[in-house]
């Protein structure tokens, strides 16, 4: 980070607060206050600080330090007040500057002070002996062991999203951990730590005793990030399994890149639904039999249907399944909302849940289906209560919910829920009204959505489907067993290597592209078979013999061109 990027930075922080003198007096009861001063300044923007310097005999005010949100505020508050005459006195108002370095002293004094008590026991004689220039190298030299930030006098309006853009110019973030309230307000400090500890080091000097948010930011070495050891039953772990533990709970989960399926379904689970609806055990189920398909394609049905009742579940109850379809890692995620996985899918599924999320917190809504719950989505009231459920619960073995089997914990996307669901099925009806009289009239305009009905009508006609991620074991006779249940197929062909080994991909050609569409559309979402998500998509048309021959010739050139090199090459070794 470069000299100027941090001055620029620095320069940009416009000042958010006011120093207002020359108030009238008359004692306490007449003279000013703080709820009048902030009835003054408060119509120019949102108020964050008020101090008042009260003489002690009279109890008149001196004056007072009035903090805005935002510096236009503070300048349009400027502009519009001073030199205003109010009680018989003209108001005399300027616009606050930084600490200077004497009072920045006496602040960093008085906070290592306060920690030497605290972690080293010394007496206030020894400090007193220390020189005032060993203060700032003591500062220093911890900012650089550990990287952190003390971050203290926030506005209770300050935000994550505020903290880093006051931060981020001076180098690349590890972490911000920002103190909030139960109702999710600031409660006016914050920790802060740096990938590298110089721009760390190059903050302090900058922001210390500047003005943020209309309040002189105090700043301080942060102490090191000490968590408490995870415990597997009676054994503690080390420091490097307690990392390797966090990492696998997925306390950083909202940075991973690869996202969970939000309709998988574990194979055990779906066998002991299937076992139960049909009252036999699961060795009968899976045994196969002359005459009947084996026991993958069995599974990768039943997976199939469950999926279907889930996803109509979760719609009904305004649960938007596209955004979980996003495995971008940049995706904004709730902080409130979390997805539940891995469970049995017995009934009361929903209850346990209650109880279990209700231990760390109040419980805002669990979306379960009843009869096959395998995934859950849990909202919490708070920031803070999610937090610590998300982290004490993550991998979980010991409820009965699942079985003895992990609990897996993922932070939901940010718009998960579809807040307008009942209002938006309302207005869905009124625009097809409104549609249908429009097409009874003589001048009837064409639509915007034609271009999409075309492109329904050209999908309409595919009957030919590419499936991805096929496992090596699965034969064609299995692939047609699975998706000849959605009609009667033209033919199933698995490419093969040379060997005789299959490519991971085959193709399906239905007869009716009314039954390739509903296979389509039911197997596309979570279909494993042999533990293989299958990938559907729809193959590409016939080419024409002219479009044939066309490739043919391209890839003849290329073979000349490549052969030419080849010998140029071999020529100019020789020489």
């Amino acid at each position: 980070m470069t000299d100027s990027s941090t001055e620029n930075s620095t320069s940009n922080i416009e000042c958010s607060r006011l120093f207002v003198k020359n108030l009238s007096g008359g004692g306490k009861k007449k003279g000013w206050n703080e709820q009048k001063l902030r009835q003054l300044f408060e119509k120019f923007g949102a108020i964050t600080d008020i101090k008042l310097k009260i003489n002690d005999k009279s109890g008149a005010i001196k004056f007072a330090f009035v903090g805005f949100e935002n510096s236009s505020s503070c300048q349009t508050a400027f502009e519009k007040l001073n030199g205003t005459f109010l009680r018989g006195k003209k108001l005399e108002i300027d616009l606050c500057k930084p600490l200077p370095e004497e009072r920045k002293q006496l602040t960093r004094e008085f906070t290592l002070r306060k920690i030497r008590k605290q972690c080293a026991g010394q007496s206030n004689d020894e400090e007193n002996s220390k020189e005032e220039s060993s203060v700032d190298k003591l500062i220093e030299e911890k900012i650089m062991d550990t990287g952190r930030l003390f971050l203290r006098n926030l506005p209770f309006s300050c935000t994550e999203e505020k903290l880093k853009e006051l931060l981020e110019p001076f180098g690349t973030l590890a972490e911000i951990n920002l103190i909030i309230t139960r109702e999710g307000q600031c409660k006016g400090y914050a920790l802060c730590s740096f990938m590298f500890p110089e721009h760390a080091l190059e903050a302090w000097k900058k922001l210390d005793g500047q003005i943020f948010m209309g309040r002189v930011l105090h700043i301080i070495a942060g102490e090191e990030n000490t968590k408490k050891p995870i415990q597997l039953g009676e054994k503690t772990l080390s420091k490097f399994q307690t990392e390797r533990e966090s990492n696998r709970r997925g306390e950083n989960a909202e940075k991973l890149k690869q996202t969970w399926n939000s309709l998988f379904l574990g194979t055990n689970a779906v066998a002991d639904l299937l076992a139960e609806d049909y009252q036999v055990t699961k060795r009968e189920l899976l045994l196969e039999e002359k005459g009947e398909n084996s026991a993958a394609v069995r599974l990768a049905m039943a997976e199939t249907r469950l999926v279907r009742e889930t996803k109509k579940f979760l719609l009904d109850h305004g649960v938007k399944l596209d955004v979980f379809s996003n495995t971008n890692s940049t995706a904004k995620r709730s902080k409130t909302v979390i997805l539940v996985k891995n469970l049995n899918g017995k009934p009361g599924g929903s209850e346990e849940l209650n109880r279990i999320f209700s231990r760390y917190g109040k419980i805002k809504n669990v979306v379960m289906p009843p009869d096959h719950g395998i995934s859950a989505l849990v909202e919490m009231s708070n920031e803070l209560d999610a937090k610590k459920a998300f982290e004490t619960l993550s991998y979980s073995k010991r409820f009965s919910i699942t079985d003895g089997r992990p609990l897996y914990l993922e932070w939901a996307p940010i718009d998960v829920f579809d807040e307008n669901h009942k209002s938006r099925q309302e207005s869905n009806d009124l625009t097809k009204i409104s549609a249908d009289s429009e097409n009874n009239e003589e001048n009837e305009e064409e639509s915007p959505s034609t271009t999409n009905q075309k492109k329904d009508e050209e999908e309409k006609e595919r009957t030919k489907i590419l499936v991805r991620n096929v496992p090596f074991q699965a034969n064609p006779k299995e692939i047609s067993q699975l998706f000849s249940a959605f009609g009667e197929l033209k033919f199933v062909r698995i490419p093969k290597k040379p060997g005789g080994e299959g490519r991971g991909f085959c193709f399906v050609e239905f007869i009716s592209p009314a039954d390739a569409k509903r296979a389509m559309e039911t197997l596309m979402h979570s279909t494993h078979l042999y533990g293989r998500r299958l990938v559907l998509e729809w193959a590409k048309m016939e080419e024409n013999v002219e479009e044939l021959r066309e490739k043919v010739k391209r890839k003849n050139l290329l073979l000349i061109k490549g052969k030419r090199n080849k010998r140029e090459k071999m020529r100019s070794f020789e020489n």
